[in-house]
């Protein structure tokens, strides 16, 4: 399964699944939603019900990221999944079938630099982030990619086969390692820090360039800053 990014950012976007890289077309599935606002304000993740996804009123199709609302302006057609709750301060939380954690707990740090992150899965396996780019689990002694995000002219998330059973939690581990990243990258010289502190304000560098020749993500989310707690998520990248 490849989830395509409707917009240039990942603060706010709509990832609708396709077996084509052909333009347009495809399932809007997954509805991500920040406001925009000085300090960090949650990220929200939602599913699209069938009986809207394909509706024009909603623009889920648009390509712009000023076009998507909060949860609860779609009619009852989108229901959330999951929130992150980004810190700049303190511990970021993930709340995700009804349990609230933190984040740091959920999603260890490990490897060299400590740049991957590991969670254990419904399966009780152990799988890993190997930065925000691919995912990986041991089965039977061998190392099996379970997903892979693509940041080219068409930013997609790449499901396979071997995470199918839990999409949910791959697009949310995928969303909170992407934005701490991004904002990790972009933050200026003196705010990044080392592993889980205060985040540093989003740049604007960005990490490449779209189909339409903007930016994918500059602004982000806060960076990963000294001082023990999470970087904070944040407000939209600039191009969309």
């Amino acid at each position: 399964m490849n989830l395509y990014l409707s917009c240039d950012s990942i603060a706010n976007t709509i990832l609708s699944a396709s077996s084509t890289r052909a333009s347009g077309g495809g399932t809007p599935l997954y509805h991500i939603h920040t406001p925009k606002a000085i300090t960090p304000k949650p990220t929200t993740i939602s599913h699209i019900l069938p009986s809207i996804a394909h509706k024009e009123s909603f623009k889920f199709a648009s390509g712009r990221a000023s076009d998507i609302k909060a949860y609860t302006e779609y009619a009852g057609g989108v229901w959330q999944v999951a929130q992150i709750h980004w810190k700049t301060f303190g511990s970021t939380r993930i709340e995700y079938e009804g349990t609230s954690v933190k984040a740091n707990d959920f999603m260890p740090n490990s490897g060299f630099r400590r740049n991957h992150r590991s969670f254990t899965g419904p399966d009780g396996l152990q799988y890993i982030w190997h930065g925000s780019r691919e995912l990986t689990v041991k089965k039977n002694g061998r190392k099996v990619e379970v997903a892979r995000f693509h940041a080219d002219s068409r930013p997609r998330l790449e499901i396979k086969q071997a995470g199918a059973h839990m999409v949910d939690l791959i697009v949310i581990t995928w969303l909170f390692i992407a934005t701490r990243r991004r904002g990790k990258k972009d933050a200026p010289d003196g705010d990044g820090g080392d592993v889980d502190g205060g985040g540093g304000d989003g740049g604007d560098t960005c990490d490449g360039c779209g189909s339409n020749g903007e930016c994918i993500g500059g602004g982000g989310g806060g960076g990963d800053g000294g001082g023990g707690g999470d970087g904070g998520g944040g407000g939209d990248g600039g191009g969309c």
